[in-house]
Formats: structure tokens, C-alpha cells, sequence
């Protein structure tokens, strides 16, 4: 007896928060500690579904054991990939968009003139994933203007370009863009920001520091101290998106704390608290090769294969996927963006305690940008670093 939708996201309710984690940690202990390091697991995720799709069934399988587990078939990848789960219609048709979160999710399939592309495919993904394709020459320089204007209007100018060259024996390229944009539920004062130090890994810097005292959900952890910030999100689904900081604790590690969530089944346990935040503003622009983490995860298979999508376009090879993130957080509001790059070429209960709860956000720390109710994490990252002003 086949599953409902929703007994299959109850089945894999950590389906993003496990990838996350495996990937971040790769990330972290494959890059210098003084670098910033930010990515979107939900989308690479989606693109793997969606390579997965159009794979050879041993591909397939091994993609859907790595997003998924060993259980997972391709109709329950594609319902956890599912657009759907994102969308938001006001509460109010009369508030206004700016009291619900921007969600905005594009694919494009571009392929080399004289391509086949299976059309039914791809209407076959389509009700999952906002997929279009688009027919171009990629031998003429002008080709590569063509996908940074899409790349720039779909981004909302976050991110103007491409982070590689096209090589000219590409055959097809599909670009992924999120684009995310949402106010706090209560914002920081601009008045309460002050300059103060940010003790990095490259050394302490005068950042600008966000204040704010309120009631929000913190835990506490052996190695951590984690605070959920929520966004306003006024819509008629049953949504909740939130941005959850994770400040190790002194002595400890970002990548403890990934552990340590991973063991404790990516839960802490939480109480609203009347909390006394300082959190840097702060800017990350990262681009990330992803064809070495994924080795790693298991994923050797889709890089040797030299027909990767034969059920869309026949004698396909991967040369490259990338992706990159730009997010910027102030007291009003967070705006972020990632592009994820992949390249093909021919075959190939309340409590309300006396004293609030001091956080202090004044060196490394993690972070996610995620829908709480499906724990899908649209963008996770570690700032190292920030950059005087």
C-alpha cells in the first residue's frame, strides 16, 4: 500500500536536516578555518532528485541512498523536493506581501542547439520542481551573457553571474536558483546597534552589533548555546520560518556541534526565554565546488557515468557542480540567494525567568535559514569571519 504525502514527509522528517549536516561537515574539514562557508542543502538536494529522475536505475539508487537512505524510492524523493512545499498565499488579502517570507524557486535546463530533450520527461518532474529549458549555442560568447541576465533577474541582482567559464565542449547546463527574502516577526533596533568586536579566526575586527531583549526560543547544549529567530510569516499554510543560531561554546568546535546535533537527532530541546541577544550584521558571499564533497558522500558514481540523464538527454557527462551563496542580514530583515551550477558535457511551555539569558554572538558561529514545520534548511553556513566597516 503505497504511502500518503503526508506519511512520507512524517517518515523522513529529517530528510533535509541529515544532508545538511553530513554536508556541512564536509564542507567545514575540507576548508580553511578562516573562511566563510555558506550553501544550500535543500536545493542541492532538488537537483540531485532531479538528476535522479532521469538516471540510469543504479544511479538513480545511489543518489536516492545518499538524499535519502536506502529505502527511499524516486516518488518519495520528488514529494520531499515538492515546490509546494515553499509556496505561501498572504493570510491577508489586503496585508500585503511584505508580512509573508519571498520563496522563489527556478531551474532551467539549457542545452546545446541540436539537443534532444525527452519532453515527457520533463513534464513528468514538473508538477515537483519549477523546471523550464531553454535551446542555445554555447560556442558564442554571448551565450554566457544570456544565462547571467536570467541568473541576475532570478536572484533579484543577489548573485549578477555564473562562477565558471563555459568550456566549448559544454552540451548542457542546469542553473538552480533560490531566492529568499523575509522581515523579522519583531525587529532589531537600528538605534541599538553599536560597534563592538567580533573575535574571529583571523583575529578580532570592530563589527556592527545588532541588539535586541525578547522573548525567543533558546536552548542550551554541553557544547552550545542555540537561539531560533523567527520571520513574519502571515500566510495562509502552515508555516514557520526562523533563522537558528548556534554559538559554540568556549573550548569547543563548530564541527562538535554538528555532531552533536546529528547524535541528538538534530533536536534541541527549547523554551521560550526572555533572551538578551547581540548578533553581528553581517554580509556572506561564498562559492563552493561541490564535486569533492559529493565523492565523499558517495556520490563517485555520477561523475564517471558518461550517459547521466538517458532517460531526458542521451550521452551526458558531469564537468562540474558548484554553488553559490550570498545572504545579508540587518536589523530589518534577511535577503539571500544561492546558485547551484552544473555542467554537462558530451558523454558523458513558557518560562519567563527574573534575569534574560545572555547571548552574545562575538565569535565563529553556525547558522540555518529553515521551514520549521518540514525542517527543510534553504540555506546553513559558518561565519569565521566579518569584515570591519
Amino acid at each position: 500500500m503505497k504511502l500518503t504525502e503526508q506519511e512520507i514527509k512524517d517518515m523522513y522528517r529529517d530528510f533535509s536536516a541529515k544532508f545538511s549536516n553530513h554536508l556541512m561537515r564536509l564542507l567545514i574539514e575540507g576548508t580553511s578555518n578562516d573562511v566563510n562557508v555558506s550553501v544550500s542543502p535543500s536545493r542541492l538536494q532538488t537537483v540531485l532528485v532531479l538528476l535522479a529522475n532521469w538516471a540510469s536505475h543504479d544511479v538513480q539508487r545511489a543518489i536516492l541512498n545518499i538524499v535519502g537512505g536506502d529505502v527511499m524510492d524516486i516518488r518519495e524523493a520528488n514529494i520531499l523536493c515538492d515546490k509546494e512545499q515553499l509556496k505561501l498565499t498572504p493570510w491577508e488579502k489586503d496585508c500585503g506581501n511584505t508580512h509573508i517570507p519571498s520563496v522563489e524557486m527556478s531551474t532551467i535546463l539549457w542545452l546545446m542547439k541540436g539537443l534532444v530533450a525527452d519532453k515527457q520527461a520533463i513534464e513528468n518532474v514538473s508538477p515537483f520542481m519549477d523546471i523550464s529549458t531553454e535551446m542555445v549555442d554555447f560556442s558564442m560568447p554571448e551565450t554566457k551573457n544570456i544565462i547571467n541576465k536570467a541568473i541576475d533577474k532570478a536572484s533579484h541582482g543577489l548573485i549578477k553571474e555564473l562562477s565558471v567559464d563555459i568550456a566549448p565542449d559544454t552540451m548542457a547546463l542546469i542553473t538552480d536558483i533560490l531566492y529568499f527574502k523575509a522581515q523579522w516577526a519583531e525587529k532589531f533596533d537600528e538605534l541599538q546597534t553599536r560597534q563592538q568586536l567580533f573575535y574571529g579566526t583571523k583575529g578580532k575586527a570592530s563589527v556592527p552589533m545588532m541588539k535586541r531583549q525578547d522573548f525567543m526560543y533558546y536552548g542550551e547544549t554541553a557544547l552550545c548555546q542555540m537561539v531560533s529567530i523567527r520571520y513574519m510569516c502571515m500566510s495562509e499554510q502552515d508555516k514557520s520560518f526562523v533563522m537558528r543560531i548556534y554559538l559554540p561554546k568556549k573550548g569547543h568546535t563548530p564541527d562538535e556541534v554538528l555532531r552533536e546535533l546529528w547524535d541528538n537527532e538534530f533536536l534541541v530541546d527549547v523554551e521560550e526565554l526572555k533572551v538578551k541577544l547581540t548578533l553581528p550584521k553581517f554580509t556572506i558571499e561564498s562559492k563552493v565546488n561541490l564535486k569533492e564533497s559529493l565523492r565523499q558522500l558517495g556520490l563517485e558514481c555520477i561523475f564517471e557515468s558518461k550517459d547521466i540523464i538517458p532517460n531526458c538527454v542521451k550521452d551526458l557527462k558531469i564537468l562540474d557542480i558548484t554553488q553559490q551563496v550570498r545572504i545579508k542580514v540587518d536589523e530589518n530583515e534577511t535577503e539571500a540567494a544561492a546558485l547551484t551550477e552544473l555542467i554537462m558535457c558530451a558523454g558523458c511551555p513558557p518560562a519567563e525567568p527574573i534575569e534574560p539569558v545572555v547571548m552574545t554572538v562575538n565569535r565563529p558561529f553556525l547558522f540555518e535559514i529553515a521551514e520549521e514545520y518540514s525542517n527543510t534548511i534553504l540555506f546553513a553556513g559558518l561565519i569565521n569571519n566579518i569584515e570591519e566597516e
